[in-house]
């Protein structure tokens, strides 16, 4: 490593100029021959909304195309909470109705600010894993999972605002990415240990865009049973898998010294796994592992489990329900990497992290 840095020295700059060359060839890669189906839900549900916006649960004065109902019933078309539609419309009436357009321009967005964080932070080493994770990359460009994005990505930023002990900034990214989608609940397991000022926004923000909506926009609450029977395993597989992993989880937590940007880091992860093991689709726990993590081991077992998917893409073209446990096996083995180094890390770790910058420092000169 230090004389590939004598032979070909970085500045920062070029490093992350580098990556990011690199994130636009491999989203070149992911542009669809033919726009995927949740483009057409989404496109349906903004037409609702920009129509009429008490009409976006209803959906009766808004009709579907023939396109678009080939592939979704109105029920089935984004059934998200209204900060979510909100924001899918907005985007909708900026990007003249190419929906998938203004999507993957603010996608571009997000990663030029994550470049800019990274360096800002010194952190030029965490942007690979946020600019170049296949499975993220096809999920956004390929499949259009739209709202995963604007839930994820503004996490990540969050994370990065905790790094500056920006809190208040933080929490208040932090409730409205839980009112786009509610995966990131376990955050909210952090509370009795938050300021009043990050406490007063965890309330109020929830409290506006997910609880107020229920008093004048009628059907409102079918989102939150739309699909509460589906179930893809076993119970007995399903307990006995999350049981497992809360236990390794908590044990996780309860030896480690979690600090503001953890609680951010970690905030997906328990309830990716129980709807992994509910549906039986294991994108929730790539999107989980995509937050940025101090340590850099959740990072890691992220890219390893999207370079599997890829591999596994290529030849055996794997069914997800078959996929998902095995990803969910490998989450369980990632706590139980971190409990068993912990006392390790907790003396060697600042002397590992030392050397590793020595090392760095010598191939990306400052």
């Amino acid at each position: 490593m230090e004389r590939i840095g004598k032979i070909f020295p970085l500045t920062r700059i070029r490093f992350v100029l580098i990556v990011m060359i690199l994130a636009l060839v491999l989203r070149a890669v992911y542009i669809p021959t033919q726009m995927p189906a949740d483009f057409y839900a989404d496109s349906y549900e903004s037409r609702v909304v920009l129509n009429d916006i008490g009409d976006m649960y209803t959906k009766d004065n808004t009709n579907q195309t023939s396109t678009e109902s080939s592939y979704w019933t109105k029920e089935e078309s984004s059934p998200y909470p209204p900060f979510s539609l909100l924001l899918l419309a907005g985007i909708h009436l900026i990007s003249g109705s190419n929906l998938w357009l203004g999507v993957v321009i603010i996608e571009l967005i997000f990663i030029a600010l994550f470049a800019f964080l990274c360096y800002r932070n010194r952190y030029e080493r965490m942007l690979p894993f946020l600019t170049l994770n296949p499975f993220i990359v096809f999920r956004v460009w390929h499949q259009m999972d739209t709202t995963y994005m604007l839930m994820v990505y503004p996490i990540v930023i969050a994370f990065f605002m905790a790094l500056s002990r920006r809190r208040v900034i933080s929490s208040s990214i932090m409730a409205l990415s839980f009112c786009i989608k509610l995966a990131p609940v376990y955050f909210f397991r952090f509370f009795p240990k938050l300021g009043w000022k990050e406490r007063v926004v965890l309330i109020a923000i929830p409290l506006f865009l997910l609880v107020l909506p229920i008093l004048f926009l009628d059907d409102y609450l079918y989102i939150y049973t739309f699909q509460g029977g589906r179930s893809v395993y076993p119970l007995p597989l399903m307990v006995a898998l999350m049981v497992i992993f809360l236990a390794v989880f908590w044990w996780m937590e309860f030896h480690s010294s979690f600090r503001f940007a953890d609680f951010i880091t970690w905030s997906l992860l328990p309830f990716s796994v129980l709807i992994t093991l509910k549906i039986g689709y294991w994108k929730y726990l790539a999107w989980a592992m995509f937050i940025p993590d101090r340590r850099f081991v959740m990072n890691y077992f992220g890219l390893t489990m999207a370079l599997i998917w890829g591999l596994l893409e290529i030849t055996l073209k794997p069914i997800d329900e078959v996929l998902a446990p095995f990803m969910v096996l490998i989450v369980i083995l990632m706590c139980i990497v971190i409990l068993l180094f912990q006392t390790r890390w907790k003396k060697g770790y600042g002397a590992i992290i030392a050397r590793k910058d020595r090392i760095w420092s010598r191939i990306v000169i400052s």
